[in-house]
């Protein structure tokens, strides 16, 4: 199944509200990897859900990922990839030595290691401070992915966007309108 991920943090609300909106009839699915405090988890699907043409579901511990559908990463633990006899899935780890919660490098480095066909994963930094993601966007793209940030005029914050781009783990740098559109197509 293709995999889109999006890894985000600080001053992306508007944008994953934007992207939200913009998906239906999506043949793979969409995983929100959020920096976002965990007693507004379920508040923000609400809130996403609203505008919604796709069902919007919490990825937690035992998730089964299903084509079609939007996952916000619970934030409660760090969330992780796994293919299981061919079900892919979600699971939540205790911590490891990241400040954030969910991770999105321990994130976005599980599905470099356990999804078979990278090529089916377009991975996505929005604005945020700090590395959070770049480590394991640098491994998804050096394992077949497709990979891009935020450019500076559509992040709130530059900072997970520049490091990305530093790093040469993003190969595009786009405007949000862009990306969703690369998203769409990705998609279909």
């Amino acid at each position: 199944m293709k995999l889109v991920l999006i890894g985000a943090s600080a001053g992306s609300v508007c944008a994953l509200e934007k992207i939200v909106r913009s998906l239906e009839n999506i043949k793979g699915a969409v995983i929100f990897c959020v920096h976002l405090n965990f007693s507004l988890v379920d508040a923000f699907i609400e809130i996403l859900q609203e505008h919604a043409k796709v069902p919007i579901h919490k990825g937690m511990d035992g998730t089964i990922l299903q084509e079609g559908s939007i996952y916000i990463c619970d934030t409660k633990t760090n969330i992780v990839y796994e293919n299981i006899d061919g079900s892919e899935m979600l699971f939540g780890m205790r911590m490891h030595e990241s400040i954030y919660t969910p991770s999105i490098d321990e994130f976005f480095i599980s599905v470099a290691k356990k999804k078979k066909n990278l090529q089916e994963v377009l991975a996505i930094l929005l604005s945020g401070i700090g590395s959070d993601g770049v480590e394991g966007m640098k491994r998804l793209l050096q394992n077949g992915a497709t990979t891009m940030t935020t450019s500076k005029e559509h992040s709130v914050i530059y900072g997970i966007p520049k490091m990305a781009v530093q790093q040469r783990a993003s190969k595009e740098v786009l405007g949000l309108d862009e990306i969703i559109e690369k998203i769409k197509d990705f998609l279909q």
